[in-house]
């Protein structure tokens, strides 16, 4: 099935929080503008891991918070142990910080080892 995009995305996350309680941050056109390409069955999915992750918090409504730790789960996996040290993951960390234009906009930087090194 072809994705419309933005309007698309935007009729479908309305359509699966119609029985969730959001609270006044969330911005549905945002949401959408976030998510180019999910399936009715992504969209359905993160709006039922925010809703997951205000129920771990305790709260009665999804808030932006939710939504973007879902989207992060949702894209990213969900979190893992570290294989590095703390002065390891620092070191790594500083020296890809230097790969980014202080011109881009960083929302999040998440670092994956995707091999390891024996010594």
């Amino acid at each position: 099935m072809e994705m419309d995009g933005f309007e698309s995305n935007q009729a479908v996350v309305v359509l699966h929080m119609r029985n969730v309680p959001l609270a006044a941050d969330v911005n549905l056109e945002d949401l959408a503008r976030v998510t180019p390409g999910f399936s009715g069955a992504d969209l359905e999915n993160l709006v039922n891991e925010a809703a997951l992750a205000a129920a771990r918090r305790g709260s009665a409504q999804v808030s932006r918070q939710d939504f973007e730790h879902a989207l992060d789960k949702l894209l990213l996996g969900g979190r893992r142990e570290a294989l590095m040290d703390e002065r390891e993951r620092r070191t790594v960390a500083y020296h890809e910080g230097g790969h980014v234009s202080n011109e881009m906009p960083l929302n999040l930087l998440s670092l994956s080892l995707r091999f390891m090194q024996y010594r």
